[in-house]
Order: C-alpha cells, then structure tokens, then sequence
C-alpha cells in the first residue's frame, strides 16, 4: 500500500490530450479522489468475503493521514461557460452532429447536470398555459423530480427527436423510454450515451471549431461548466437567492451564494 501511495503521488495524472490536467502533477484532489476509490474497492472486497480481499482490516491499511487535507473551493474555482464562448459555438454549430446538439442545447438551457440529461424519458416535457418545461428525473432530500422552464423552439426540438428515437428504437429496444439514444456512427447505436463519450465528442467539436476561451485557448468542456452558467444567467435576471435556489434545485444553498458573489463581483469589475 506504501508504494501505491507513493507511485501515485510522483505519477502525473493522466486525461484526454489537451485538456488541463493531463500529464501535470497530481492535485490533492486527485490523490483524495483516487486513494478512496482504492479504499471502497477493498472495503468491499472485505465486506463480501472475495478471495482476494486482503486479511489486514482496511483502517490499519489506509489511514485519514494518507488523503490529503482539502483547501475549500474558491468562489473562482467554480468555472462557468462565459457569453463569448457559447456565442462561439452557437455560431458554429452547424458542425455538431444532429444526435449530439439537441444535449447540448439542453446542457445550455436548462442547469442540468450532464449525466441527468443523458437520463431524461420521453414524458418529460410539459406544456402547461402555453409554457414548456422540461421534468428531470433527479431526486435528493429536499427536490423531487425538479422542472426548468425551456424555449419554444428547444421543446420542438426534443418532440421531434423523441418522434426519431421511437421510430428507430420501439418498444422493447428502448425499455426505458429514455430521450436520448445514440443513433448513428460505425458502433454503439442504439445504446445510451455515456457522459465521457459525449464530452471527448465536444472536446473534438471544441478544437476543430477552434472555439476559444478569452485567454485565446482551445475550450475545453466540462460536466458542470453549463450548470453554473444557468445558475449565473438566473442571478443576472434579477431573481433572489430563493428563486435561484429552487430553480437548480441543489440541496443546500451554497451554489446559489456562490453565484450572486460572482455576479456581484463582476458589476463591480465592470464598474
């Protein structure tokens, strides 16, 4: 175990070329995030009583001393994708894919997390007093099934790739029911999307666009980028800590604080 702990700390990490961790030193947040998955997987190599669990319990094997201790994130931390560089892509997307855009467009519009898109149904749209929303199929303790409110034109585009998946997958090729199901390309199709795949697909998008960030490098897509744009774009309207808050429908607070400091931050900045 001592030399795994070293071997990961004097290894650079590893990623999608391009992107900015790949082959850089290793963050606490890595070490932290890699260390306890090696811990899971032997705690339940023990729990079930597998051959190959090791015999030494897992807290005298991996101890609290051997993650490293997390600094809390600064509000700068938390990323968000920025006007000049959706208006980028908007103006290129064209050169998306018909199976990919429709997730974006999603991504974009409504806060939702990357891997809760990819799990949305066929039912979730609704129009209520000519207004359409979409219905997300999260839960946590305090938001059932939260709804965001979405464009006319998004919610004709999602109709008609419902109309296309139910067309090319019925009934039992699709259990699930599920919007979004890959539909062309050489492998995969008919299967649903994972969250990597569709973010190296953006990121591929990303470089041969040359969409750029404000620092003049290549955009790189990320699982969260998009929500914190929502939830930024919601503070810039006007709404309160309240209405924000139920609108990305989080746990705590904390996300929507974040986004009115940033917010205020950039008045400021831009006097």
């Amino acid at each position: 175990m001592e030399e795994y702990l070293e071997n990961l700390k004097s290894t650079p990490m590893r990623g999608n070329k391009g992107t900015n961790y790949n082959a850089t030193e290793p963050t606490d947040y890595y070490l932290w995030r890699m260390i306890g998955g090696v811990e899971n997987f032997l705690y339940f190599l023990q729990r079930y009583e597998w051959p190959e669990a090791p015999e030494i319990p897992i807290r005298k094997l991996i101890y609290q001393e051997d993650r490293p201790k997390l600094e809390p994130k600064k509000d700068d931390d938390y990323e968000f994708v920025s006007d000049y560089v959706w208006n980028q892509i908007v103006s290129k997307k064209d050169m998306i894919e018909p199976q990919y855009l429709p997730i974006l467009l999603v991504l974009e519009a409504t806060g939702f997390k990357l891997d809760e898109i990819l799990k949305l149904k066929q039912d979730c749209i609704f129009d209520i007093n000519g207004y359409h929303w979409l219905r997300s199929e999260r839960t946590n303790s305090r938001y059932q099934n939260p709804m965001v409110p979405i464009e006319k034109d998004l919610a004709e585009l999602l109709k008609e790739n419902i109309s296309k998946v139910q067309e090319l997958f019925p009934g039992s090729l699709n259990p699930n029911k599920l919007l979004f199901l890959r539909y062309s390309g050489t492998k995969g199709v008919g299967i649903p999307f994972l969250q990597l795949s569709i973010l190296r697909y953006l990121d591929r998008f990303s470089e041969r666009a040359n969409i750029r960030t404000e620092t003049g490098d290549i955009f790189h897509f990320t699982a969260n980028g998009f929500k914190h744009r929502y939830g930024m774009k919601l503070m810039n309207t006007g709404l309160n800590l309240g209405q924000v808050h139920k609108l990305i429908a989080n746990v705590t607070s904390e996300m929507s604080l974040i986004y009115a400091r940033k917010t205020q931050k950039q008045l400021i900045t831009k006097g």
